[in-house]
Formats: structure tokens, sequence, C-alpha cells
């Protein structure tokens, strides 16, 4: 009988017509494909590693991905585009395959490492528990926004980034700062940022609500609210200066408390 034979090899795929005979029959196909490799290279570093390799078609259609050093792709002739990724970091080129081709698609991608890390206060301690740290491209006048590029929450952030100078806000509990840095193709910048932070401890009964304020009054008179919890015993990270706690125990009790966030330094307020 009459069959349709589906040839797969690689990101190939055709099918072929063929017909079932009282006899050995033989089936000879031609998947008019081609080999692509690319040795990518990072400015001012040489090869690159830990990358993300996209095959799409000329029209944007997707059709493979590799995370190998030098990836190898089996195409069907045609034209596509390639695009290499490190992190924050991407380049494409446009190539064409024609069938029976093997070609290298040479491509330099640009990309430097950031650490971030942090510490209360100068000389220390660390801050390693519920940081967080968000890499933002600078607004470019006072109009715009910085735009948003990743966050990371460990003690010691890393990013790949193109090279280029960058804002990164670093927080932990109630307490952020913003600095900026300087990313070098090729290169690892590493930063330890200095929060100007301290540590305010509340233990209230439970049932209690503990309101946090800066201790200023703006023009209205009123305090820029920072925080409110519910649980019994808690610690804040805070940027130094002074503040007000307010805690208003379950059976109504209220009551302030003036309090100095010092950097590298905890500060406790309790109600029994």
């Amino acid at each position: 009988g009459e069959y349709i034979v589906s040839v797969k090899y690689g990101y190939v795929e055709r099918e072929f017509p063929f017909k079932v005979e009282k006899k050995i029959s033989t089936l000879d196909v031609a998947l008019d494909a081609g080999y692509v490799t690319s040795e990518g290279a990072v400015e001012g570093a040489g090869k690159v590693d830990g990358v993300a390799w996209e095959v799409h078609t000329a029209n944007g259609d997707y059709v493979a991905t590799d995370y190998e050093a030098v990836p190898k792709f089996v195409l069907g002739a045609g034209d596509y585009k390639l695009t290499l990724t490190k992190g924050a970091s991407k380049t494409e080129k446009a190539f064409s395959l024609a069938a029976g081709d093997s070609i290298n698609v040479s491509m330099t991608l640009d990309v430097g490492k950031l650490a971030v890390s942090a510490v209360y206060a100068q000389g220390g301690p660390k801050v390693e528990q519920g940081i967080s740290v968000e890499v933002r491209r600078p607004a470019k006048n006072d109009t715009e926004q910085p735009v948003w590029i990743a966050t990371n929450y460990e003690p010691v952030s890393q990013f790949d980034l193109p090279a280029g100078r960058y804002e990164i806000v670093v927080g932990v509990g109630y307490a952020k700062r913003v600095f900026t840095a300087d990313v070098k193709s090729g290169d690892t910048t590493r930063v330890n940022f200095t929060l100007d932070a301290g540590v305010l401890g509340t233990s209230v009964p439970d049932g209690s609500t503990v309101e946090i304020f800066s201790a200023e009054r703006d023009i209205n008179n009123q305090r820029a609210w920072i925080g409110t919890h519910y649980d019994p015993e808690r610690s804040h990270a805070l940027n130094a200066g002074s503040y007000v706690v307010i805690i208003t125990t379950k059976g109504g009790k209220k009551s302030e408390h003036p309090v100095t966030v010092v950097p590298g330094k905890r500060v406790e307020v309790s109600v029994k």
C-alpha cells in the first residue's frame, strides 16, 4: 500500500510518500538540512559559559534552545536568527543556511558580573538574612522612572549584565538605600554597600498591634508611616534615625515609645 514516511534528524523533520510492494523497497531521502555551530565570546574575556542559545526562524517562530558552551544545531535550509543570552545580556545575529552546509555563526556578548553584598554599618555586621537586591537601569531624566532588570535575595547577590552604570536598591526589613555601580564587560564588579541601618526589636502581649512611624512630623503635622505588624515578638531593620513605636494592646491600651536606631546596633521596645 501507500504510506507517508516521516524522517526526523536534529530539528529537521520531513515527510515522504512511499509505496510498499511485494519486494524489498528502499527510500533515499534528502533532508535539505545543514549543521550550525557557534563559538560565542565575551567582550574582554574570551569564551562564554553558563549561556543559552536560541534559534528562531526569520519570521520569529521558535525552533530550538541549547545550553552548551558550543552548541550544534541540525536545521532545515532557510533563514534564521540566533540569540545568545547570559543573565540580562543578550545579542542576536541573522544567518542563512543552505542544504548540506556546515557553518559557524560567531557571536560576541557584552556581559560583566555584578556581585552585591551589604553591611548594616561601616565595618559590619553583615546583612545575611532578609536581604533584597534590585538592579535597575537609571532613569534618563527626571520625567522617567528607572527600569527594573532583576532582583536577587542572596547575601552575595550576583547578576550578569551588559556593561554600563546601574542603580542598585538594597533593602532589609524596612531599611532601604539606593546605590550606583559600574559594570565592565568580561570583568566582575564586587561591591559591599553600607546600609547605615540598625534593628528594632519589639516584644508585646498577644493580640497587640505594633505601628512604626518616623518621629518627625511633616508640614501637615503627620508622621510618615513605616509599617504595622501583629507579632508578639519581631525584629525590624530600619534606616538610622528617630522613630515612634505605637503599641495598642488587645484591651485597647495604647502607648507611644520614641526610639533612636543607630547603624549596626539593636534597640528594644517591650510592653507587658
